[in-house]
């Protein structure tokens, strides 16, 4: 459940600006370290978050792949999509 119009290839600041353009706002931080993004013309979501330090048994693995992954859901009363890994950049972090 990638977000539409996004490229799978980009890093995580790359991705914050192209929510940007879109028209996604920065809503606030989430409960774990990272950001949530909301377009507030199609009430879609993203959380961009950091890898979590602990592995739990039924963590999916995107989340513990690289240093970022994302979640989006369409809409606000839609379910939230599967972890997208986002992929490590030189001098990428959150903006």
């Amino acid at each position: 459940d990638a977000v539409p119009g996004t490229n799978p290839s980009w890093g995580v600041s790359r991705l914050q600006n192209e929510l940007r353009d879109q028209g996604y706002q920065f809503k606030g931080p989430s409960r774990s370290p990272g950001q949530i993004f909301r377009n507030p013309q199609t009430g879609e979501e993203v959380r961009i978050m950091e890898r979590p330090s602990s592995v739990f048994r039924n963590d999916p693995g995107q989340k513990h792949f690289n240093d970022w992954y994302y979640r989006y859901r369409s809409g606000p009363d839609q379910q939230w999509g599967s972890h997208i890994t986002i992929p490590n950049k030189p001098g990428s972090g959150p903006k």
